[in-house]
């Protein structure tokens, strides 16, 4: 009391106060000298713009504000998936909507048949749900069915399951027996043996030096980048545009995270196995609720809703990621030899092997094959915060 100090007592079993309120610094023998108290000082400044910083939160404010712009004429749409793990990297489905690129209008062509998912339905709890049934299964089961059977009831034990697990089966069977085209393998993921796949593969990513950083990345520079390396015939040649958006987060400095679906190894015609990334989508594209064809994830809406999704960053920050994990792990690493590319799998548009096809890719499946001079100068544009050439 009194506004005095305290020093050790015998035996050091408490304190007992001290005259002139003056502190206390402990010696060797444990009794304690008188010294003055002061405060404190913060001397150092604060890095405010150092943060760990993933796709979500990049694209957070761009996603809201097309939101907010879809909200203000239609209905709120029933909200999709989040990331694995509750971060959110897809923004609100919007059935009705008129998406970017504006594609043509149903017809009674290809794919004019149900989706095996429309009976499943949207929501985040759902989507993470398909991710945790698709992470615990076994692609390469005898009896694939069976086994998805199991993977469902397992993971209904958690909790989560939606209200019609045949749906769920019945379409995730349809999904996994889907081809996935030359630019993801060409097989189906049915048959992928569990030493051929690594399930939610988390990264952490230092940007332009990480905990001592010495510069920052911007969406911008990534664009850059892009258009330097794809020609005007690559189907993300103008996506360098929309990275120039001032609603995406302009400055990322500190670490850059995220976790990728799947990763699978597969071997090719000629030289060692590749390696692709997969993400696996839920994404609701049907035209009215409830209504759901196999012909609303052809080639032209999958492009349409991979840009407003903002998908095309998310795919770049993964395939560097894997770029990077492999260069760590695999032994005479070269990314023009082992990197396979990045599959974006809309489950809700796989329909099995009679999936229909354009240019021999199935719908429901968007595919790219990442040149790797790109991946080289991504992966350097996050080490250094500058673009080389």
């Amino acid at each position: 009391p009194g506004g005095r100090g305290v020093a050790p007592t015998p035996g050091g079993r408490g304190v007992a106060p001290t005259p002139g309120g003056r502190g206390v610094a402990p010696t060797p023998g444990g009794r304690g000298v008188q010294s003055p108290l002061s405060i404190a000082r913060f001397t150092r400044d604060l890095d405010l713009r150092w943060r760990r910083s993933s796709y979500s939160s990049v694209t957070e404010s761009a996603h809201s504000r097309a939101a907010a712009i879809r909200r203000a004429d239609r209905p709120a749409p029933a909200p999709t998936e989040p990331e694995h793990g509750g971060v959110a990297d897809e923004p609100d489905p919007d059935p009705g909507r008129a998406t970017p690129a504006e594609p043509s209008p149903r017809s009674a062509g290809p794919g004019s048949w149900g989706s095996p998912l429309a009976g499943l339905p949207a929501g985040p709890a759902v989507g993470t749900f398909v991710h945790r049934v698709l992470e615990r299964a076994d692609f390469a089961a005898g009896d694939l069915r069976a086994e998805l059977v199991a993977a469902v009831a397992d993971c209904a034990r958690r909790g989560g399951a939606p209200t019609d697990p045949v749906v769920l089966v019945d379409g995730l069977q349809a999904a996994l027996s889907t081809p996935l085209g030359p630019g993801a393998g060409g097989a189906p993921l049915a048959g992928t043996e569990r030493g051929d796949r690594i399930d939610e593969l988390g990264f952490e990513l230092p940007l332009a030096g990480g905990d001592r950083p010495r510069g920052q990345v911007r969406p911008a520079d990534i664009g850059a980048v892009l258009r330097r390396h794809l020609g005007p015939g690559d189907r993300l040649s103008g996506y360098a545009d929309r990275l120039d958006d001032p609603l995406l987060e302009t400055a990322l400095r500190g670490y850059l995270n995220g976790s990728l679906d799947l990763v699978f190894r597969r071997a090719a015609p000629v030289g060692p196995p590749r390696w692709y990334v997969v993400d696996y989508k839920t994404n609701w594209l049907g035209r009215e609720p409830g209504d759901l064809l196999v012909s609303d994830y052809r080639p032209e809406f999958l492009d349409a809703e991979m840009q407003r999704c903002h998908y095309p960053l998310q795919a770049l920050i993964y395939v560097v990621a894997l770029h990077r994990y492999l260069r760590w792990r695999l032994a005479g690493y070269r990314p023009e030899t082992h990197l396979g590319g990045v599959a974006y799998l809309f489950l809700r548009g796989m329909a099995g092997p009679l999936t229909p096809t354009e240019g021999g890719v199935p719908y429901g499946v968007w595919s790219w094959a990442v040149p790797p001079p790109l991946v080289t100068a991504l992966s350097d544009l996050f080490d250094s915060g500058r673009s080389s050439s």
